[in-house]
């Protein structure tokens, strides 16, 4: 996977969606990030794991699978 490859699927379907028409709603009511402090009252739709975040002794930053090849990686192992 290239340098870019890791938000491509973005990009796809931010250039894609015009063409069959598709409309949005844009709202800061549906995602919010992990550490983020939620607005009373709203339930988000989508948790997005964009940026390092860590509980305890655990964390997690998807930025560090970049080089890791997803499609052929044998997952089970």
């Amino acid at each position: 996977m290239n340098e870019s490859g890791w938000i491509s699927e973005m990009y796809g379907y931010s250039f894609g969606a015009p063409k069959p028409k598709l409309y949005h709603v844009i709202s800061d009511k549906i995602l919010i990030y992990p550490g983020y402090v939620p607005e009373p009252g709203v339930n988000y739709w989508v948790f997005h794991y964009g940026l390092e975040f860590s509980v305890g002794i655990w964390s997690f930053d998807k930025a560090k699978w970049r080089t890791i090849e997803m499609i052929t990686w044998k997952w089970w192992r």
